[in-house]
């Protein structure tokens, strides 16, 4: 018996929404708006009428029309697998709520929480309370280990495997796609019809009410980057757009809790030091010069 392979590639799709993310990072903001209107006008993707639907375990194979690109997962062992779903579910979770089988807290601020707008769907991907297997409602407040203003993350949840392997990790959805042209737009042209026409597609499916118009450039950018954060949390995005706008020396502080009541945030940050074993091991690495 002969067993042929057939190896998984990204769509032209895929790799211009790379292309366009890469590009924005590197403020080529030309290039970045030329590649997200190549994955756009292709018409191959589309949004997802219900944010929800998006990371349902059921919904997987419908998600794909949102999805450009994502990490695979497959509910058997062993397998492409994450802990992402049981570090979601708060241990003693009952399903359906969160998994048949959850032992962590993977949760947002409550100030994040509180910045959405209550009509705003995403908010639900949040919860502030849970139901254990007794059947009683419990506040994540009075379990989570770290903080008392702890919200928990809904994105990740998959409450009929035994195993916790759906649904999918987005890694490149179409509303990316989409804010990438917003910013990359108004960086070239200011808050002009066309970026907000590209906001205002992800805030509509999101029940919000169209962005305020007349923002100049700067606010206009501030607004693409706060949606980003209220669209993508969870996702990997945030840390990468607040370094890339030199936004985490202002941003970061300001996430602080009980137990944490101070955030001190240096430039440096904004990388890694080479760690020192490959400094040794080759000699012509130099470190980062802000670590020196």
């Amino acid at each position: 018996m002969q067993l042929v392979y057939y190896p998984i590639r990204p769509s032209n799709e895929a790799v211009s929404a790379l292309y366009a993310k890469a590009a924005l990072y590197n403020e080529d903001w030309a290039k970045a708006l030329e590649k997200a209107k190549v994955v756009i006008a292709s018409g191959k993707y589309a949004l997802m009428a219900d944010v929800q639907d998006v990371y349902r375990y059921d919904k997987e194979d419908a998600a794909r029309i949102e999805n450009i690109w994502a990490y695979e997962v497959d509910p058997v062992s062993p397998g492409t697998s994450h802990q992402l779903v049981g570090l979601c579910g708060p241990a003693g979770s009952a399903a359906p709520a969160y998994a048949r089988t959850s032992y962590g807290s993977m949760f947002a601020y409550q100030s994040f929480f509180n910045s959405f707008d209550p009509a705003d769907k995403r908010r639900l991907l949040l919860d502030t309370t849970y139901v254990d297997k007794t059947g009683k409602t419990i506040p994540q407040k009075s379990i989570t280990p770290i903080t008392t203003q702890g919200v928990l993350i809904k994105k990740y949840m998959d409450p009929v495997s035994t195993i916790g392997f759906v649904p999918n990790i987005p890694i490149l959805r179409l509303p990316d796609v989409y804010l990438i042209a917003a910013e990359a737009e108004a960086r070239l042209n200011g808050g002009s019809a066309a970026a907000y026409g590209y906001i205002n597609t992800v805030r509509k499916r999101a029940g919000l009410a169209e962005l305020k118009t007349g923002l100049a450039k700067e606010p206009f950018v501030d607004a693409v980057i706060q949606e980003r954060a209220w669209e993508f949390f969870a996702e990997g995005d945030r840390w990468y757009d607040l370094t890339r706008t030199g936004k985490f020396l202002t941003v970061i502080p300001k996430a602080v809790n009980p137990v944490y009541p101070t955030r001190t945030v240096q430039a440096k940050n904004k990388y890694f030091p080479i760690p020192q074993d490959e400094i040794n091991a080759n000699l012509k690495l130099e470190q980062n010069p802000d670590w020196k």
